[in-house]
């Protein structure tokens, strides 16, 4: 880009989606149609994280990588914590442990699930 920043929506092989997080309808994106995916805060918000990460690798190419940014409790948090009461308070639907996100990830056929401590997620499509 010659020593040049371009701002992400300005690059040309760059789109930006909004995507009914209800899953009421599928994503309007071929098959096996982008490189990446990034989510960022939606899966506490859905009662549907495991349609919407599949509907995710279904639109990604081989080799494409899934990443989003949750909350993510930790897989001993079975009780109700503060941050799932805040979460509801506001509208959200609830967080999820580090297993659970890993079982949708593994489910929708993404491999190499990393969950960082900033609540990064990532995973590959095969």
């Amino acid at each position: 880009m010659n020593g040049q920043t371009k701002i992400l929506k300005d690059l040309d092989n760059v789109e930006f989606v909004v995507l009914d997080p209800m899953m009421k309808k599928l994503f309007p994106i071929p098959d096996d149609y982008v490189d990446a995916v990034f989510s960022f805060g939606l899966l506490h918000w859905s009662s549907h994280p495991k349609e919407i990460i599949k509907e995710c690798s279904r639109v990604l190419k081989s080799k494409g990588i899934f990443m989003t940014v949750t909350q993510v409790k930790r897989d001993e948090e079975t009780h109700l914590t503060m941050g799932d009461v805040l979460l509801k308070i506001i509208g959200g639907n609830r967080y999820y442990t580090k297993s659970e996100i890993k079982g949708f990830l593994t489910e929708a056929g993404l491999t190499d699930p990393t969950i960082f401590l900033s609540y990064m997620i990532t995973a590959r499509k095969t």
